[in-house]
């Protein structure tokens, strides 16, 4: 049949290789190891460490530049710790005044950040529904 993959194909021969597994490859045996959450790595650097480290780089190139942008070095330091990614957007997009696309861009790293915390506690759910107290 045409545009089908057939089992000696390249493709399927680099899954193979590679390990991956099909639903509806009937040679691969059903395990009943339980599968482990893992944290990807990449979330954590992307997610976390990234912005910050940016934000460090950028307040310590021009501090009166994001001194005045907020007022006070309270609101640099909460959006430091828990909007990182909204904070560095509002740097970069309030020089040039709150336009549309700039608002696009600003609710977008807030989804992003929401989006760390959210994963957060989407990792946490089976402890914290596991959890009934005493």
């Amino acid at each position: 049949m045409p545009g089908c993959i057939r089992s000696g194909s390249a493709i399927s021969l680099l899954s193979q290789m590679l390990g991956w597994r099909t639903l509806h490859d009937p040679t691969v045996e059903s395990s009943t190891e339980p599968v482990k959450d893992e944290v990807n790595p990449m979330m954590a650097i992307f997610g976390a460490i990234l912005p910050r480290f940016v934000l460090l780089v950028a307040w310590s190139n021009d501090g009166a530049y994001w001194g005045s942008l907020f007022g006070s070095s309270v609101w640099f330091l909460g959006g430091f710790l828990f909007l990182p990614w909204t904070t560095l957007i509002y740097g970069l997009v309030q020089t040039n005044g709150l336009s549309l696309i700039n608002w696009i861009f600003l609710a977008g790293a807030l989804a992003i950040d929401l989006g760390t915390w959210g994963i957060g506690a989407f990792a946490g759910r089976k402890e914290y529904s596991a959890y009934r107290g005493t």
